[in-house]
C-alpha cells in the first residue's frame, strides 16, 4: 500500500510543470536595479568601441543581472542615438542594446533591446521595475545569429515621439504620454546576463560601436 502511494505521488510530481527561476530577460522584473558598471564595459583607447565581457558566475546568478554604461554627453532633448552591437557568445535569449533618456535624479530610463534570435523589445525602467511596452517581437530587420552586426537607432522629435530603427529600417514608433514624459537625458548601452549562462566555459562577449560612422 505504502509503495503504491509513493508511486502515485511520484507520478503526480513528474507530471507537473514547475516554473523556471526568473531570468531577468526583462531587467528589473524582480524589483531589482539595473547596475551602472564602468568596469565590465571596457573602452578601446582612441576609438568608439566598447567591449563587454564576463564569465563570472556572480554576474549572472541567482536570477540574472543587468548592466549599463552611459556614453557621450546627455542629449536634452534627445534627437538621435545610434550604436552597433554584435554578440559573439552568451545566452541566446538574453537581451542587449541601448538605453536613452536616463534621468539620474529619478533613475528612469527607456530601453531598446534585441536578442540573438531576432526578437526585440522596448521598455521603460522606473522605480526599480521594468515596464515593457509589449512582449518580445520577432522582426526580420534584425540579423539573427552570433557574430551578426546590428545597428540600433532611436530618433526623437523633442515632444515625446520616438522612432526605432534596426539596420536603417523603422520597426516601431512610440509616443510617450505617461508623466513624467521623457524628452532627454543620458544615453548608453545595456547588457543582460541570464542564470542560464554557461559560465565559465562560455562567456558573455558583446562588442559595441557608437557615434562616428554609424
Amino acid at each position: 500500500m505504502r509503495l503504491a502511494l509513493l508511486t502515485l505521488v511520484f507520478l503526480v510530481l513528474i507530471s507537473c510543470d514547475f516554473p523556471d527561476a526568473p531570468t531577468l530577460q526583462n531587467p528589473g522584473s524582480l524589483g531589482g536595479s539595473i547596475e551602472k558598471n564602468e568596469v565590465l564595459f571596457e573602452g578601446i583607447d582612441g576609438s568608439h568601441e566598447i567591449l563587454f565581457f564576463t564569465n563570472k558566475s556572480h554576474h549572472a546568478l541567482p536570477y540574472g543581472k543587468s548592466f549599463w554604461i552611459p556614453l557621450e554627453e546627455p542629449q536634452n532633448p534627445l534627437i538621435r542615438w545610434t550604436l552597433q552591437a554584435v554578440k559573439l557568445s552568451g545566452e541566446l535569449q538574453a537581451g542587449f542594446g541601448m538605453i536613452f533618456c536616463h534621468q539620474p535624479e529619478s533613475e528612469i530610463m527607456f530601453l531598446f533591446l534585441i536578442r540573438v534570435d531576432g526578437f526585440y523589445q522596448i521598455a521603460e525602467f522606473s522605480q526599480g521595475n521594468y515596464h515593457p511596452f509589449f512582449d518580445w517581437v520577432f522582426d526580420p530587420a534584425i540579423r539573427s545569429g552570433y557574430g551578426q552586426k546590428n545597428t540600433l537607432e532611436v530618433r526623437g522629435n523633442g515632444s515625446g515621439l520616438y522612432s526605432f530603427l534596426v539596420n536603417g529600417t523603422v520597426i516601431r514608433t512610440y509616443q510617450d504620454e505617461n508623466p513624467p514624459i521623457l524628452l532627454g537625458g543620458d544615453q548608453g548601452m545595456i547588457v543582460i546576463t541570464s542564470p542560464r549562462e554557461q559560465f565559465p566555459q562560455i562567456p558573455v562577449d558583446i562588442r559595441f560601436q557608437y557615434g562616428v560612422g554609424l
